[in-house]
């Protein structure tokens, strides 16, 4: 139990940092889309899609040692359903923040954290996993 506690803070704690750095990359890449004058929506896609294969690879590989491409689909889907929820949300606060940006920078540790249990629970769990295993 306390080593499963212990190694579930470490994942933690791992995930925190891959998701800082992918957090950085996909602001940035963001950034410059709402920059140079893209939509939101568009932004927030361009955002994904050039961190969807960095952020499968620093995050299945480093956070939860597990870069099998059948996890890519679902790995996939929740960026989608995260995609749609932080859109709805930036949408819903950017009048009230002061814009997109802002409302992204406000938003990204409630999507951390969202994203992480999605990750640990539907993405790279054992229980996933073995039920795939079994299909």
């Amino acid at each position: 139990m306390i080593k499963s506690l212990a190694g579930e803070s470490n994942r933690i704690a791992r995930f925190i940092a891959v998701g800082a750095l992918n957090t950085v990359f996909g602001l940035t890449v963001y950034s410059l889309f709402i920059w140079f004058g893209s939509p939101t929506w568009l932004a927030l896609i361009g955002g994904n899609l050039a961190g969807l294969a960095f952020n499968f690879v620093t995050t299945g590989g480093l956070v939860f040692a597990d870069l099998s491409p059948r996890r890519i689909p679902t790995f996939a889907a929740v960026y989608v359903g995260t995609y749609l929820l932080n859109l709805g949300l930036i949408h819903a606060l950017s009048p009230i923040i002061g814009g997109p940006i802002l409302s992204q920078v406000v938003l990204t540790p409630i999507m951390a954290v969202i994203a992480y249990l999605l990750m640990s629970r539907v993405v790279f769990s054992d229980r996933s996993s073995s039920n795939r295993q079994n299909l």
